[in-house]
């Protein structure tokens, strides 16, 4: 399956195609959700959002402290731990110029609003020495550029033959334990109070 195939799944990527239709380019709003490591929630999860902008789009590798040269992103979003990984989305808007000689402005449907950027593996730190007027502890500066791997590459890894022999080994073996589980409380006459086996199939499909 081709990253392109992959896209139809879901509509909401913001793939090449849809970049360049869209005329997704710097400064557009970008959202991200995540973990706040400092405060996540005791008793439920307690996510954060952030905001910020697209600050470039290199047409060049970057280079990622931990995974080498890749394709990336560049926003204007300060990440902290506990982001990597995280969903980004960008912000169309409400209206937007069409791209081409004649551009014309028009209204962005209220389904196509966000579209899925990438995730956050990242962000670069700055040298203490780098910095001017502050306190410097010694320790790394975060200099508020975030890294995004754009969702081309993260739809060639979900294509990729590999990863879909595991995800269909994974699904048949969660279904085989759902069916003996619904065995198990058939027999005994008891229910556990999880979903039937209709509703855990259906959510398979």
């Amino acid at each position: 399956m081709s990253p392109a195939d992959a896209a139809d799944c879901y509509d909401g990527f913001a793939t090449d195609e849809v970049i360049d239709s869209e005329g997704i380019s710097l400064g557009d709003e970008i959202a991200t959700v995540g973990l706040f490591s400092r405060f996540h929630g005791s008793s439920r999860n307690e996510p954060i959002v952030r905001v910020g902008s697209i600050a470039a789009m290199p047409r060049e590798v970057v280079r990622f402290d931990t995974y080498g040269l890749a394709p990336a992103l560049l926003v204007e979003l300060r990440s902290v731990g506990g982001l990597s990984g995280s969903p980004v989305f960008v912000h169309l808007g409400v209206s937007r110029f069409t791209v081409g000689e004649q551009r014309d402005l028009v209204a962005v449907p209220p389904d196509t609003t966000f579209r899925l950027l990438g995730v956050m593996p990242g962000y670069w730190n700055a040298d203490p020495s780098e910095a001017i007027g502050t306190d410097l502890t010694g320790e790394p500066l975060n200099i508020g550029v975030g890294l995004v791997s754009p969702v081309e590459s993260l739809l060639r890894v979900l294509s990729h033959e590999g990863v879909l022999m595991a995800a269909d080994s994974l699904r048949r073996n969660f279904g085989a334990a759902i069916r003996r589980r619904v065995r198990s409380s058939t027999v005994t006459g008891e229910s556990d109070g999880h979903p039937t086996i209709e509703d855990d199939e259906s959510r398979l499909q």
